[in-house]
């Protein structure tokens, strides 16, 4: 099911937790002017976590976000992660988020999980794939 407005709803709670609770924050953004349509509203919120990882199809990495010390920048370019809007985030429970894959003409197929299982899964694949440590 295409559920991009749904989606949205979820991916501002998943930043509201992460300021309100001052927690980790992982977001994806399928191109560098994905993230530019949205920079200020994170450069406001990267300021307000102790760490996020900002992974992007940035494939010039003149032109990739330039955010905060504690934001990691990294990119997915050539990779099947560059179809994918991911925002991650803790909550009590554990780890929580979106993940969606665009799927074409502005629609994604994707779900919202609670389940700390599911999203630590989501977590070590996106470590294992980009080579990265990603602790949420």
């Amino acid at each position: 099911k295409t559920l991009s407005s749904g989606l949205t709803d979820m991916q501002f709670a998943s930043w509201h937790c992460a300021v309100k609770h001052n927690v980790p924050l992982l977001a994806t953004f399928e191109t560098g002017e994905r993230y530019k349509y949205v920079e200020d509203r994170y450069t406001e919120i990267l300021n307000q976590v102790p760490k996020a990882w900002i992974i992007g199809n940035f494939n010039n990495p003149l032109l990739a976000p330039q955010p905060p010390q504690s934001a990691e920048v990294i990119s997915c370019d050539g990779t099947n992660v560059s179809d994918m809007w991911i925002v991650l985030t803790r909550g009590p429970d554990g780890p929580f988020g979106l993940v969606a894959e665009e799927i074409g003409d502005g629609q994604y197929l994707g779900f919202f999980s609670y389940s700390p299982m599911i999203i630590s899964n989501v977590i070590r694949n996106l470590s294992n794939k980009l080579r990265v440590v990603i602790d949420i």
